[in-house]
């Protein structure tokens, strides 16, 4: 179950990176002008990104109570600086990104935020696989 758990951890890690360079080309091929991209790329981030990289803390989480027990689990640095990394993910993505597709989904035009926020997602999420790479708690 442990192994299954790794696997699922990681996979679903891939999978949010993958899903925030969608994001990311779509925000650049001109979901700030045009309504219609808008809206996928809402779904995308909303439903893919932001919602897999929940349940991938979850999954990360529970990993590590299993491997370590709670007291070792918490007491593991790269475990907090994720978590925190992941906290930075999720303003960015509600202000940003989530609000710049809401105006132009009403008829606006979105502003640079949008891009910005993506790319800082996308980094963010780079420094958080590299984290977990680098660490132990990629080798779990």
């Amino acid at each position: 179950m442990l192994l299954g758990l790794q696997h699922a951890h990681k996979y679903l890690g891939y999978l949010t990176f993958l899903l925030a360079i969608g994001g990311l080309v779509l925000a650049l091929a001109g979901a700030g002008k045009d309504a219609g991209k808008a809206a996928l790329l809402s779904k995308v981030h909303g439903i893919g990104f932001l919602n897999s990289g929940r349940l991938n803390i979850v999954l990360g989480i529970a990993l590590l109570i299993m491997k370590f027990g709670v007291a070792g689990a918490f007491a593991s640095w790269g475990w907090w600086a994720g978590l925190i990394i992941w906290g930075a993910c999720e303003p960015v993505g509600k202000r940003l990104v989530q609000g710049e597709l809401a105006t132009v989904q009403a008829g606006g035009q979105a502003s640079k935020k949008l891009v910005i926020g993506t790319v800082l997602e996308v980094g963010l999420l780079t420094a958080i696989i590299g984290l977990m790479t680098m660490t132990r708690l990629g080798k779990l």
